[in-house]
């Protein structure tokens, strides 16, 4: 599906889809492609709507425009690796005030996600009773798993020292009643004007 560019001298971009300009507001000039996809047996939800646009950037891919709509099937385990960096691993969890330190946090979260892709075959994954065994192990199921491999690798904390019992108060110790404070009213009583 080929689509005209033009470039004005404001470097503003515009993309040219079915005889239409779409402004696309200051921009470099990319290298972009949109994709019209129309599904006449889709029932024109808002989940599932017969008309959906795309934007492919970057060059041409050498198989066609047909190719590029195979990669959008490839999202199913892009949203489940947020999703699960979201609800396992609480990417979005602590509130943060720049930008720097959500960089930061989230290069942690990276980090975790792929120690659980490497822990696959150290850990032995929990599974549940609906899950298949035969396939690799997904990192939720190894997250799992890993409550059973940790002990195992020890901690460069000292031991837990004994708990013990409280010595509590030293013989003949009187305690005093608590301190009595006055009851604040935040509105004043009003004396009577007429006497009874």
């Amino acid at each position: 599906m080929e689509h005209g560019r033009e470039r004005t001298d404001q470097d503003i971009l515009y993309v040219s889809v079915g005889g239409r300009i779409c402004t696309c507001g200051p921009a470099r000039w990319l290298n972009l492609t949109i994709i019209q996809v129309i599904r006449p047996q889709a029932p024109d939800s808002e989940r599932d709507p017969r008309i959906s646009w795309f934007v492919y950037q970057g060059e041409k891919p050498e198989g066609g425009v047909g190719l590029v709509a195979l990669f959008y099937v490839l999202r199913f385990g892009q949203e489940h690796g947020y999703r699960f960096g979201k609800q396992a691993l609480l990417w979005t969890e602590p509130r943060l005030r720049t930008p720097e330190q959500f960089d930061r946090w989230s290069q942690i979260v990276a980090i975790v996600h792929n120690h659980l892709v490497l822990a696959r075959d150290l850990a032995e994954a929990e599974l549940r009773p609906w899950e298949n065994k035969q396939r690799e192990h997904t990192p939720q199921q190894v997250r799992r798993g890993l409550a059973k491999l940790l002990p195992q690798l020890g901690t460069p904390a000292p031991p837990p020292k004994p708990r013990g019992k409280s010595k509590g108060r030293k013989n003949g110790e009187k305690v005093g009643k608590a301190k009595r404070f006055a009851v604040v009213f935040k509105k004043p009583k009003v004396p009577q004007s007429v006497p009874p």
